[in-house]
């Protein structure tokens, strides 16, 4: 899994967004069930809901494919 922000630097009280993504092997996207917001004491979130099914591609990361 990796958390990657939409920018590199913010200021206080300052909006970025968080994207995670999971990479895996043998597994659909859409066997994954959530496990709730993750909490981030000190910190706003907001829960954005999406109609979109996860996407699926194939990446390689640090020389593996998943």
């Amino acid at each position: 899994m990796e958390a990657v922000p939409s920018r590199s630097r913010v200021r206080v009280g300052e909006g970025f967004l968080l994207t995670y993504f999971i990479y895996a092997r043998g597994v659909q996207p859409t066997d994954m069930q959530s496990g709730g917001t993750p909490q981030y004491p000190g910190f706003w979130a907001e829960n954005v809901e999406s109609t979109d099914s996860p996407r699926e591609e194939t990446v390689t990361v640090e020389g593996e494919t998943y």
